[in-house]
């Protein structure tokens, strides 16, 4: 009980620094991800739906180097068992997300565009959207 009520208050307070950003409930700036600091990683964890994993690697001090670091371990899996996280959904989530966060982060630090050169190419990938030599057209009929 009191450990609810204190991921309770954890989680109002990021929500409360996140809406002082760009938006509420933002996740922490990916082109700094291997900066980042414990509560950063936490903040992350909780917009992409692992709230519940990240206590377990505040209480750890797990900053963003040794979060990129997980998935190279020998043995990623049990590093994080190690870390108090025992279910293998949380885990096999856990480093799927780590490793589209390692992607993410190079994509976004190599574009010579900046970050919005990645809400086009997602947007290129959008079967609704056409890109043609003058960018986006409208959307395609059904």
């Amino acid at each position: 009980p009191r450990q609810t009520s204190g991921e309770t208050t954890v989680s109002q307070h990021s929500h409360h620094s996140a809406a002082s950003g760009s938006s509420a409930g933002a996740a922490p700036d990916v082109t700094s991800a291997h900066a980042w600091s414990p509560a950063e990683v936490a903040q992350w964890l909780r917009c992409i739906g692992l709230s519940h994993c990240a206590e377990t690697l505040l209480a750890n001090a797990v900053g963003g180097a040794a979060l990129l670091g997980i998935p190279l371990a020998e043995n990623p899996s049990a590093d994080l068992v190690a870390l108090g996280l025992r279910a293998l959904g949380d885990r096999k989530r856990l480093l799927k997300a780590i490793k589209q966060l390692e992607v993410d982060s190079a994509q976004v630090t190599t574009s010579q565009d900046g970050p919005w050169s990645l809400h086009f190419m997602f947007m290129s990938a959008s079967p609704l959207v056409e890109l043609g030599p003058h960018g986006a057209s409208p959307p395609l009929k059904a």
